[in-house]
């Protein structure tokens, strides 16, 4: 059997649950790698069952290591045998198989998968100029942000393609402009990104924010607190768990020390921040995050449930902090100057700013 070199996607995924992780070959990896003579001499010995096998499959497999994964959709003359042959081969590469997913998740990987493809092998057989003819628009994109990722890494390679900073922002200025047409491709830019240790410029705002691909996503990375502030209707999809990381991250990267709460925990807040002052000395606030999905403002109850901690809890503190991704009502605003104990708010744009105060930082 020809060598290939073994893909492994989940080595780019930090929870590792994109494919399967194989540490073995299959045979149908060294014919699809074969052109015609060489796929004759692969084959030669082999029974003609076998070979008329591997005839009707090895292109299919070199199609998928162009698209990123398999689907089923493309193999619909298979039989079913020969499509879990076909399908092991993928898996033993480390290529998705559309099918091992549930239907919610299957465009996200299938983007995720493109753009994988793009970086690590579609960029070695194809140009973006041949990319562009006679293939759809998100792997002609896929490709395209695969080349971006590759200079803003500053990758090794053989080749110069003459590629400079102004050309990717004018890249990535162009997909933004379209990038509500493609969220999950957009969301394994962000990801992919994210674990090769590239900070890409801002993106354009998103109109149509997707959840299938948002649990794989690392909401606290300097990648992705960028983004938001360009993409503020990336809260409405978040989670309160995931509001509640990215408030925490926020008072990190300003020099708080922070201790989260439990999830099960109803005391009245969600974390507990602390800014040194000098040596042995610090002050601390309680804080809770509101995300209210319905953009609704956050309500005058928010604030006494927080004014009502026990004073165990309270102990120490100079106050509490109301963080919010809408905005707070008159009565809200009202019930915090009257509560005896200092309590601040910070609606959406006060957070927006918090955010745009770590990104100037950062770059």
């Amino acid at each position: 059997m020809s060598d290939w070199p073994l893909w492994n996607y989940s080595t780019i995924d930090h929870r590792g649950h994109w494919v399967p992780k194989v540490d073995r070959g299959h045979q149908l990896s060294g014919a699809a790698q074969s052109h015609a003579y060489g796929f004759e001499l692969e084959c030669e010995g082999q029974r003609e069952d076998q070979v008329n096998l591997l005839e009707r499959t090895r292109f299919l497999l070199r199609r998928a290591r162009i698209e990123g994964s398999l689907d089923d959709k493309n193999a619909q003359h298979l039989s079913a045998g020969e499509l879990e042959f076909l399908s092991e081969a993928c898996r033993c590469e480390g290529i998705p198989v559309l099918a091992d997913y549930p239907v919610s998740m299957r465009g996200a990987v299938k983007s995720y998968g493109q753009l994988l493809a793009a970086l690590f092998y579609r960029r070695q057989i194809f140009t973006p100029e041949k990319e562009s003819a006679g293939i759809g628009s998100e792997l002609k994109w896929a490709g395209q942000l695969a080349s971006t990722l590759h200079f803003l890494t500053r990758r090794p390679s053989s080749y110069d393609d003459g590629t400079t900073e102004a050309d990717v922002k004018r890249e990535i200025a162009a997909f933004s402009s379209v990038a509500h047409g493609f969220p999950d491709l957009l969301q394994a830019f962000l990801t992919v990104a994210d674990h090769v240790g590239a900070m890409i410029p801002t993106l354009h705002a998103l109109r149509q924010p997707t959840t299938q691909i948002w649990s794989a996503l690392d909401v606290t990375s300097d990648n992705f607190l960028a983004a938001i502030r360009a993409q503020p209707a990336f809260f409405t999809v978040m989670s309160g768990n995931q509001f509640e990381l990215v408030v925490a991250q926020v008072f990190r990267k300003h020099g708080f020390e922070v201790v989260a709460t439990k999830q099960s925990h109803d005391g009245g807040y969600d974390l507990r921040v602390a800014v040194p002052l000098m040596s042995k000395l610090k002050t601390a606030f309680l804080v809770e995050c509101k995300n209210p999905k319905n953009g609704s403002p956050t309500g005058v109850s928010v604030i006494r449930g927080l004014k009502g901690i026990a004073d165990d809890a309270k102990r120490g503190t100079a106050g509490g902090i109301v963080v919010t991704s809408t905005t707070f009502s008159a009565a809200a605003k009202k019930e915090a100057l009257a509560s005896g104990w200092n309590i601040a708010l910070y609606n959406r744009n006060d957070l927006l700013e918090l955010l745009n105060v770590m990104d100037r930082i950062a770059r």
